[in-house]
């Protein structure tokens, strides 16, 4: 996970969302996060949906298409003392009293712009037809943009943030180990989580244990997935403890928790939980 090295040493922070926000994002259909290629057609990019962990997909609206991605729900995110998020964020538009069939829309996806700007981070703006209005599909930014300028709707920005990484779109895939079994995810980077008094983060995090100096075959190892526990605890959101072999210690592919608890009890490495927290959701 190259992304989780160079964040190794990031702090995190994290800020809470408003409840009303939330209420109202959770009482409609989820957050879409698509991205369409400019050379490629939507169905060039559809997923294989029977590899999910029983997750299942939501469908919404990019610039007149069809996207699917995972709606993981609301995080809480740090601001800034200018009262923007320290983590980069993007609009996701969520229609309060539209047509039976409007899904939420955004205007980014992985791979659009050069440099890649996606983020699967998304604040959800609030757009509402105004009394005597004919409701219609909006599939666009662009669409909600022309029925702002016309008068017939309005926008109410919250500071509700969701964790909807788009699938699809040729995005690179990390594979790693559970339970002596590989497992695949996307690696969206370090994410900043608010902390308690306690210094225990506001949302759920769930360990990742990462091998500063193991073996060749070594990769990232975690201890959850979708629907594995009853009821699901599933986050995926991952705090990055670092798994150092000692010096005399002849290293070996560690593929399971049960493999770090015990090579420490051996007393072969030493773990150091950071701060760090990264955003890999589970495919």
């Amino acid at each position: 996970m190259r992304r989780l090295l160079a964040a190794a040493s990031t702090a995190a922070l994290l800020v809470p969302f408003a409840a009303s926000s939330q209420a109202a994002y959770a009482s409609t259909s989820s957050p879409t996060q698509t991205k369409e290629s400019r050379h490629a057609t939507p169905n060039h990019h559809k997923p294989n949906h029977h590899k999910l962990h029983g997750q299942m997909p939501v469908t919404g609206y990019f610039r007149g298409h069809d996207v699917r991605y995972l709606d993981l729900g609301p995080v809480a995110l740090a601001k800034n003392t200018n009262g923007s998020f320290v983590s980069d964020v993007d609009p996701l538009w969520h229609v309060t009293n539209g047509p039976v069939r409007q899904r939420n829309i955004i205007d980014n996806v992985p791979g659009l712009n050069s440099p890649d700007d996606y983020t699967p981070l998304w604040q959800v703006v609030l757009v509402t037809w105004a009394p005597g209005r004919t409701p219609h599909l909006l599939k666009s930014a662009k669409d909600v943009a022309h029925e702002v300028a016309e008068g017939d709707v309005s926008l109410k920005s919250t500071n509700t943030v969701v964790n909807c990484p788009v699938l699809g779109y040729r995005q690179p895939v990390t594979r790693g180990f559970i339970r002596h079994q590989s497992v695949k995810y996307l690696d969206l980077g370090a994410i900043a989580l608010e902390t308690k008094a306690d210094g225990s983060f506001v949302s759920d995090v769930d360990p990742l244990w990462h091998v500063t100096n193991g073996t060749g075959r070594q990769r990232n190892i975690i201890d959850n997935v979708p629907g594995l526990n009853s009821p699901n605890d599933y986050t995926p959101l991952w705090q990055v403890n670092l798994v150092t072999w000692r010096s005399g210690a002849v290293p070996r592919t560690l593929r399971g928790a049960g493999d770090v608890m015990k090579a420490m009890r051996h007393g072969l490495v030493t773990i150091t939980r950071t701060t760090t927290v990264v955003n890999c959701p589970v495919l």
